[in-house]
């Protein structure tokens, strides 16, 4: 029961992945659903922190790769903070995807930072 709520409350995105391999695959069918599912939260998260606004006041912020690095040190180096983006997304996976984040969790991570970062920056410069 709750793995069909979880799979009713996703965007439907679509994205060919016939010729993916499993870690692809998870990514389009899984993680960029979630991403988008939870991007009004994680932007929140983000922009309620004083620290990053702390960061912000320091660079230019119409300068799209000095935002960029900034929130990439900001999501990286904080890890109550990263912690708490992970947990969200993870949250949100049905005992399936649990199961195979389990055994590629670095790789998973990873990917989650790579695509919000990217998201956080690509919203700001929309």
């Amino acid at each position: 029961m709750r793995d069909e709520n979880i799979i009713a409350l996703r965007p439907q995105l679509d994205l060919d992945v016939s010729n993916a391999d499993k870690m692809e695959q998870f990514q389009n069918q899984t993680l960029r659903p979630l991403l988008k599912l939870q991007n009004s939260v994680s932007h929140h998260l983000l922009h309620s922190s004083k620290h990053f606004k702390s960061m912000l006041a320091k660079i230019d912020t119409s300068n799209r790769n000095a935002y960029e690095e900034a929130v990439k040190k900001y999501v990286t180096s904080n890890i109550a903070f990263k912690n708490r983006l992970l947990g969200f997304i993870i949250g949100m996976m049905t005992e399936a995807e649990l199961e195979f984040y389990s055994s590629e969790s670095s790789e998973i991570h990873k990917r989650i930072t790579t695509m919000q970062i990217k998201r956080y920056v690509d919203n700001a410069f929309a």
